[in-house]
């Protein structure tokens, strides 16, 4: 699945009050399918004002898995699912 439709499905909590880590970033998992074809997981921080609410868009955080794939030889359309960690 490609970033856009992922962090679109993605479930953001009705009442828009998200925890925060110490550091006071969101922790965002991604699931992906790695090299070998088995379910693997990342997990990506951004801050929060770096989300977008209504257009359900973040760049950084696109462009961090971006990073990430191109650094361990992933697909970037591998994604299975994008959630919250601290939720």
């Amino acid at each position: 699945m490609l970033f856009d439709k992922a962090i679109t499905n993605m479930e953001i909590p009705s009442s828009c009050i998200i925890p925060m880590d110490e550091c006071g970033y969101w922790n965002f998992n991604i699931d992906f399918m790695n090299s070998d074809g088995e379910h693997d997981q990342t997990q990506l921080d951004v801050c929060p004002y770096q989300f977008d609410y209504i257009q359900r868009k973040c760049k950084e955080l696109q462009e961090l898995w971006k990073d990430f794939c191109n650094e361990n030889g992933f697909k970037q359309n591998s994604i299975t699912g994008i959630s919250l960690a601290n939720l």
